[in-house]
């Protein structure tokens, strides 16, 4: 849980975080829901999420449903089926292994530069 509260702390100094917290994200999140006349924001893994939009849509909720980050967006495209479309996943820091984006082309330089590793699939800095 990259964005994990608890380990934004100082506490922690080994731990770099490269993103906003999850209170960050949450609140930006929000701050645009309450812009929209009636909106949902789901906060689950991707099997819970795509329970409550199954449920949400079964009864007739057509507003706006956002879902968390960490609720994942490519399993939740999946996972709810049909019902599922149109549901905005936000993300505030592209996946780590997508070099199309200049800040994960970077954050991939500077590993390598220090011989940290690659960053694999799952976002895990590997040697």
């Amino acid at each position: 849980m990259a964005a994990a509260d608890e380990f934004r702390r100082s506490l922690r100094p080994n731990v770099y975080s490269v993103r906003p917290a999850y209170a960050e994200e949450a609140t930006a999140i929000t701050r645009h829901a309450e812009t929209l006349p009636e909106s949902i924001l789901v906060i689950s893994d991707p099997a819970g999420g795509a329970a409550a939009i199954k449920d949400l849509r079964n009864r007739q909720f057509r507003g706006p449903i956002y879902g968390f980050s960490n609720t994942g967006e490519s399993l939740l495209a999946e996972l709810p089926g049909p019902v599922g479309a149109g549901v905005d996943v936000a993300r505030v820091m592209p996946k780590s292994d997508s070099a199309k984006f200049a800040l994960v082309r970077e954050l991939q330089a500077d590993l390598a530069a220090a011989k940290l590793g690659v960053i694999d699939s799952l976002g895990r800095v590997r040697e």
